[in-house]
């Protein structure tokens, strides 16, 4: 849906985990379940599954990403969660880059 509008390869922070970025094993399943990012991680994080999907000017404002951060505790599950939801807030409103608004008003209609 949004893929077209950020001009993205894919589509990006799917609810389930992309085999791409997993090695799938028991032992890795509990760490990636127990694995909280901090807020400079996280930031790197979403620009590194941005870059993937083809985008390589910012997606995401600093500000979203630290609303990122302090909503999803570091969770990747969590980010991607948050991340998907705005960016679909974001196509509806025609914004070109996500701000810490919209991030508030995708966790508004999530939780």
């Amino acid at each position: 849906m949004y893929e077209e509008f950020y001009g993205l390869r894919e589509k990006l922070f799917n609810k389930t985990p992309d085999p791409r970025f997993l090695y799938q094993s028991a032992k890795h399943a509990e760490a990636l379940a127990r694995l909280q990012l901090d807020v400079d991680e996280t930031r790197e994080y979403v620009k590194y599954r941005v870059s993937v999907a083809g985008k390589e000017a910012p997606l995401f404002d600093e500000e979203a990403l630290t609303a990122m951060f302090e909503h999803s505790g570091g969770v990747p599950r969590l980010i991607n969660i948050i991340a998907g939801n705005a960016l679909v807030e974001g196509f509806g409103k025609g914004v070109d880059i996500i701000g810490q608004e919209i991030i508030e008003r995708a966790l508004s209609r999530t939780i």
